[in-house]
């Protein structure tokens, strides 16, 4: 109702400016004393006939009008620009189709990233392996096959350049549809230039073919050869963050539905979210890919750093003594770093290299991290639930019972038995009835003694109602949370109204303007009729009275 109004005054102003300032500008006036009415066009020369004062007072009026519209134009021109598109719910849906539509594209796209970057990865390993193998050729030294291999990587690695720049472009484009940024940000003005320029910097890194340079030096009691093809096949290998996107892409937790709970709760999904709830929701499954992941990684790279290694100058004995356990074997390397992430060290791999020891020293801290999730996982896993907690406690009630009646019981048949020692009168029986005696003092100490540790021991009524009494103060916490909820959606609603009252004081405002208008126009005009009136009196003085004569 007020965006209605609002566009009522505008078009009400609108006809009062054109009527105040066209000078051409035809108003109607009752000039005739017969109640006709009369056209009267307003020239300059006649509109100059007017008052200073009164032509003051309207141009005035007309800018003080002009100022109030532009504190309005932009909430009427937004609404007017949705007149020609339908209803706000049609272009609600609209919006709601396209922005599906570019997160469609996006994960496809991300898809499409992903798998180019597993083929470039296996290109290169099988490529690296062809270029440092030396059957038939000189070690280091690269073939027409291995060339051909890496024009297709070069090749492959231009379009993931083109899947990146469409990656952000719709990224933009979802933020910009969604509200979240204005309509004419870009990506500098949203701070992902720079992550951009980063990312397809860093992606674009590939070995060109022919490039067959090395170089060496002395490390330890051997040397060391590495060619610049396998320090960019481990560079390579860090292309592999792309499957970060494919995974939150079809994660369970960035469906449609997930989304619109997540929004609904203000909650903000992101990758770090996906992950705790993948922590949270199945954790042994989702450390144990990881560690699958990291140690195929970090064990290829470890590999190509290791495998360059050669004691002394010309032998080709490499540092470990056991052939069985050098690091030219891949599965070896994966040994090493799976022992060294599970802080086992056996010692039977070690690696020989500065580069191959960071990569163990990496490989060890991310697997204290991933140990104390697997330890932290056990302990939630091994949980007792309400219920469960509930059937412990019931069953050590059971077996403190039965355990105090055992020892109760003893202690009645060795009072039976002193009753009937002290039957007899027999020296003998006197003897055997004082170990008697001693023995059962000696059960009612150890009774007295388990008694009160089972009394210590035993759960009390708090206990027993202790899930129940956690369930209680959950439920109540709930509760609290919804009526913050509600206190939040009040005060919006209250910020609401008074910007609604805002609006109708704004409202108030310009129709008093135009009542002002109105007026100097009605003055305007009168004064108009009476300047034509005058006029013609002038042209006419044979129709007054000699009387009246005088006085014009």
């Amino acid at each position: 109702r007020s965006i209605t109004k609002i566009r009522v005054c505008l078009k009400m102003s609108h006809g009062f400016n054109q009527m105040g300032r066209d000078n051409s500008e035809v108003i109607s006036a009752n000039t005739s004393n017969d109640g006709s009415s009369q056209h009267i066009d307003l020239d300059e020369s006649s509109q100059s006939m007017l008052p200073r004062k009164s032509r003051t007072k309207i141009s005035s009026s007309l800018r003080t009008f002009d100022d109030s519209l532009d504190t309005i134009s932009d909430l009427a021109l937004s609404t007017d620009s949705s007149d020609g598109k339908g209803s706000v719910e049609e272009a609600h849906m609209h919006r709601e189709d396209v922005i599906s539509e570019s997160k469609r594209f996006a994960k496809l796209n991300d898809t499409m990233a992903s798998a180019i970057v597993t083929v470039c990865i296996l290109l290169c390993v099988i490529e690296n392996e062809n270029f440092y193998s030396n059957e038939g050729k000189p070690r280091n030294t690269s073939t027409d096959w291995g060339n051909s291999i890496r024009g297709i990587i070069m090749l492959l690695t231009v379009v993931l350049e083109i899947s990146i720049v469409v990656h952000y472009e719709t990224k933009l484009k979802i933020q910009k549809l969604s509200g979240a940024i204005p309509h004419d940000a870009t990506l500098r003005s949203t701070g992902n230039l720079v992550p951009m320029m980063s990312e397809l910097l860093y992606c674009s890194i590939c070995t060109p073919p022919g490039l067959d340079a090395t170089f060496s030096g002395t490390m330890f009691s051997g040397t060391y050869t590495y060619s610049y093809n396998a320090i960019i096949s481990v560079i390579m290998l860090g292309k592999a963050y792309h499957y970060l996107r494919m995974y939150y892409k079809y994660s369970r937790w960035t469906t449609k539905n997930a989304l619109k709970i997540c929004t609904k709760s203000q909650v903000k999904v992101n990758l770090h979210f996906v992950v705790k709830a993948d922590l949270k929701y199945r954790p042994l499954v989702f450390i144990g890919l990881l560690i699958v992941i990291l140690v195929v990684w970090l064990g290829l790279a470890c590999r190509v750093f290791e495998r360059s290694f050669q004691v002394g100058e010309d032998s080709g004995e490499v540092v470990n003594r056991d052939p069985s356990l050098s690091l030219h074997q891949v599965e070896n390397a994966f040994w090493l770093l799976l022992v060294t992430m599970t802080t086992v060290g056996y010692g039977d791999v070690y690696p020989s290299t500065h580069l191959g020891r960071s990569i163990g020293v990496v490989g060890c801290l991310i697997g204290m991290l991933l140990m104390s999730l697997i330890v932290v996982a056990l302990t939630v896993r091994s949980a007792f639930t309400d219920e469960e907690a509930n059937a412990y406690m019931e069953i050590q009630i059971q077996s403190l019972r039965k355990q105090t009646i055992s020892k109760a019981s003893n202690i009645i048949k060795t009072a039976f038995r002193l009753y009937k020692i002290s039957r007899t009168t027999s020296k003998n029986n006197l003897v055997t009835k004082f170990m008697g005696v001693g023995h059962l003092k000696e059960q009612l100490k150890t009774f007295s003694q388990d008694y009160k540790i089972n009394n210590s021991a035993a759960v009390t009524v708090e206990e027993l109602f202790g899930g129940l009494t956690n369930k209680v103060i959950r439920n109540f916490n709930s509760m609290v949370d919804t009526f913050d909820d509600i206190t939040e959606f009040e005060q919006k609603v209250t910020n609401f109204t008074a910007a609604q009252f805002s609006s109708l004081d704004k409202l108030h405002e310009i129709e008093k303007m135009q009542i002002q208008i109105a007026r100097n126009l009605v003055e305007f005009h009168n004064m108009k009729v009476k300047h034509i009136k005058m006029t013609q009196l002038e042209k006419s003085p044979t129709t007054l009275s000699p009387k009246l004569m005088p006085q014009r």
